[in-house]
This record gives structure tokens, C-alpha cells and sequence, in this order.
């Protein structure tokens, strides 16, 4: 998870932001997924709790701040929060490529971490060790951006 605050330069208001992933398999949502399968279920709750923990918490203005959970889900679903954030944040036709851009990183980054979940899955079942040593991690090796989904 990352948490960060941003100052809008036409408001002068700073957002704070907490980027979570939630999976819909988790005993809590399941029920409920299972009966709403296209519904954001799980990202919608895990923006509830973001905003039950750390919103009481912002500092006093002025400048006035306010939060927003950034949520998706392990497979690419986005919390309606979050989605609303970034339609405000990234809208219309000149952020186009940086949204473009926000989206392919995420993508990726749930791509690789699912792909990691079925690989250590595989190797645990055949007594297979977690790979060690340089470049096993990546270009961004050394560089903390989250824990892997589960953890």
C-alpha cells in the first residue's frame, strides 16, 4: 500500500490517497460477491474501511483536505470511489495519456502479482524454494511499492 497527499493547484485542497488491492475471495465479501458477481464488492468495502480508519484523521485546514481510497480488485476491478476519483483527477481529453498510463502500470502490477500467487502456489506444491539472489525481483529491485496480494 502506498499513502500520499497531493496539493490541487487550482483549490490549493490536498487529497490524500491510500492505494489498497482487496480481493474478492476473502471470507468476508465472498457471500456477497457470490451473489453480485459483476459488482465491485470487495473494493467498494475495503474503500469503506480506508475511509472509517484515516478520514477523522486529516489535518485541520485550511488549505481543507480530504481523502480517497484508491481500490482495485486482484483482477482489475476498481472501487467506486476510486473510480470516481480518477474520473475528476485524470478526466477529459488532455490527461488522456497520463490516465492511459496510470491504468497500464496498475494493470501490470496486478497482472505480475497474480502471476506470482499461481507461481509460488505451483512451487509450494512441488517443495519448490522462493527463488533468491540479483534481479529476481525485477527493475525494481530494492524499491518497496507494496506487499504481495494476501500478505
Amino acid at each position: 500500500m502506498w499513502a500520499g497527499g497531493a496539493t490541487r493547484t487550482g483549490s490549493g485542497e490536498v487529497t490524500w490517497v491510500d492505494v489498497s488491492v482487496a480481493s474478492p475471495f476473502a471470507s468476508r465479501v465472498a457471500p456477497l460477491v457470490a451473489d453480485t458477481p459483476l459488482a465491485a464488492l470487495a473494493a467498494e468495502g475495503r474503500e469503506g474501511d480506508k475511509v472509517r480508519r484515516y478520514a477523522h484523521a486529516l489535518p485541520a485546514g485550511p488549505p481543507s483536505h480530504t481523502f480517497t481510497p484508491l481500490v482495485w480488485e486482484v483482477y482489475g476491478r476498481i472501487g467506486p470511489a476510486s473510480a470516481a476519483w480518477l474520473r475528476e483527477a485524470l478526466g477529459g481529453p488532455r490527461l488522456a495519456t497520463a490516465r492511459a498510463r496510470l491504468l497500464s502500470a496498475i494493470s501490470v502490477a496486478l497482472w505480475k502479482s497474480n502471476a506470482r500467487a499461481v507461481a509460488d502456489g505451483y512451487a509450494r506444491c512441488f517443495g519448490i524454494p522462493d527463488p533468491t539472489g540479483p534481479g529476481i525481483a525485477g527493475p525494481l529491485e530494492g524499491v518497496r511499492t507494496g506487499a504481495r496480494i494476501g500478505e
